[in-house]
């Protein structure tokens, strides 16, 4: 949300199964509130890689979860 008030476009897609517990739909709220397009698959499997565009020049793929739990757990 702070690259979005910072003027960054941003938007993401989400996978339905990972989307689906509270915590997620708290944060997909919050994202959508602060005008953050948000589209969440109807597939009910699980979007293993993940991407960013960046400058329409750019593209970041990995298939690391880009979240801090993760980031604490395997470092």
């Amino acid at each position: 949300m702070a690259a979005k008030k910072r003027g960054v476009d941003v938007a993401l897609k989400l996978d339905k199964l990972e989307s689906a517990g509270k915590m997620q739909a708290v944060m997909i709220t919050k994202l959508q509130a602060a005008s953050v397009p948000v589209e969440v698959s109807e597939q009910s499997r699980l979007l293993h890689r993940k991407f960013a565009v960046i400058d329409e020049r750019y593209v970041v793929t990995e298939s690391y979860n880009w979240t801090e739990s993760v980031e604490r757990r395997n470092p």
